[in-house]
């Protein structure tokens, strides 16, 4: 059985006035977003690096591996598209499918919160992992991803759905995109493990990150 929901805390951080080179280490760091414009191109977009906020989301109820990645992606395209919410609300993203993970919850509300919650069968998960199945098409199955905003009592929810259908959380949001907004809009997400020194030995910690770049609404 999943394990409730955890609360943790995410801050943001705008553009600093020192450009960095490429590779320079130490300007966004763990559990910041950074919006980014690159305007001879028309892009505009932001940049998402999770570390030992999704680390506590993800350690402290000890979700199976194949469980745990794919709530992480579900964090990060959370916090992609929740950063940009001009106002005090929240952002919803939920999935409702008939594979072994059969819901998966994150919500991001302003400025600066994220909880995030998974709920599996533990049979099912076990026999796609004995044949080798695991994938995030096979752990979803069909079904729905829905995308809310919410700014609060006295107003109207908007909210995007969009089917799932071996589809991963990535293309699913693609096609969101095309749907919805009509702004030529692509995103990157990956989730890996990260083997860290510390007093008693190693320990593993969860990373993920994302990028979310679009063309600016003027652009031809």
């Amino acid at each position: 059985m999943a394990a409730p929901r955890s609360f943790v805390m995410l801050e943001t951080r705008q553009l600093a006035e020192h450009q960095p080179k490429l590779g320079e280490f130490g300007y966004a760091g763990d559990d910041h977003v950074v919006p980014f414009e690159v305007g001879p191109l028309d892009v505009r977009g932001r940049t998402v690096q999770l570390g030992p906020m999704l680390d506590a989301i993800l350690s402290r109820h000890d979700y199976p591996e194949p469980v745990a990645r794919l709530l992480a992606e579900a964090c990060v395209l959370t916090v992609l598209l929740g950063t940009s919410l001009k106002f005090e609300g929240k952002f919803i993203l939920q999935t409702r499918t008939d594979g072994p993970v059969d819901m998966l919850v994150a919500d991001f509300s302003t400025p600066h919160a994220l909880r995030a919650y998974a709920r599996f069968d533990g049979d099912r998960l076990e026999a796609l992992t004995s044949a080798g199945e695991i994938s995030q098409q096979t752990l979803l199955g069909s079904g729905v991803l829905a995308l809310t905003i919410d700014q609060g009592a006295h107003t109207q929810r908007y909210q995007g759905i969009v089917q799932l259908d071996g589809e991963t959380l990535e293309e699913a949001a693609r096609t969101y995109f095309r749907q919805s907004e009509q702004i030529p809009t692509d995103l990157r997400l990956s989730v890996a493990k990260l083997l860290t020194p510390g007093i008693g030995g190693a320990r593993e910690q969860w990373r993920a990150g994302g990028i979310l770049a679009q063309f600016l609404p003027q652009s031809p």
